[in-house]
């Protein structure tokens, strides 16, 4: 389904030319004084799709919107934004609800957010991408840390807290 053209509209359209057009195909397929059967089932099926055409445009706005708070380190506001949606069954939520979490600090939670976009869409390059890189990072990290001096310092945040009990096993460790 293409979401544009279900609502007729243009994919650079407004964001009010956008909810005009939804609004307007809920008041043609009202639902509403419809007697017939065969005209509450078609017209149930045109609001079906103007919701779900409406939710995936909107929704791929929002994130567009992340992407960008989040190249101006606005976290908070890029967070608050995602959570709106909240759309766990989408690639693109996932990954950047990953990078927010790995911003915070919050490695495990956020790797494994991007595991879920890599699943949801594997043949996406940036998303594969980034999780090859964290995976990488994640190794080097190991390996370079394998004296207790070496875990007081650097990055010992990453395993879920600074102490050097071998029992700690939060973070990725």
């Amino acid at each position: 389904m293409d979401p544009y053209k279900v609502l007729g509209v243009l994919p650079h359209s407004s964001e009010k030319e956008i909810k005009d057009a939804y609004t307007n195909i809920l008041e043609t397929y009202n639902l509403d004084n419809l007697e017939n059967d065969s005209f509450k089932s078609f017209n149930e099926e045109k609001i079906n799709e103007a919701n779900e055409a409406y939710r995936i445009i909107t929704n791929t706005m929002t994130c567009e919107e992340v992407r960008d708070l989040i190249e101006r380190d606005e976290f908070v506001a890029a967070e608050a934004k995602l959570n709106m949606v909240s759309d766990f069954s989408s690639a693109e939520w996932n990954y950047l609800k990953g990078i927010l979490l790995i911003k915070k600090g919050w490695i495990e939670s956020g790797v494994n957010h991007i595991k879920n976009a890599v699943t949801l869409n594997p043949y996406n390059d940036e998303y594969a991408a980034t999780i090859n890189k964290l995976n990488e990072k994640i190794g080097n990290f190991k390996n370079s840390n394998t004296s207790s001096t070496q875990s007081q310092s650097g990055m010992s945040g990453l395993c879920g807290g600074n102490n050097n009990n071998s029992s700690n096993k939060g973070g990725l460790c």
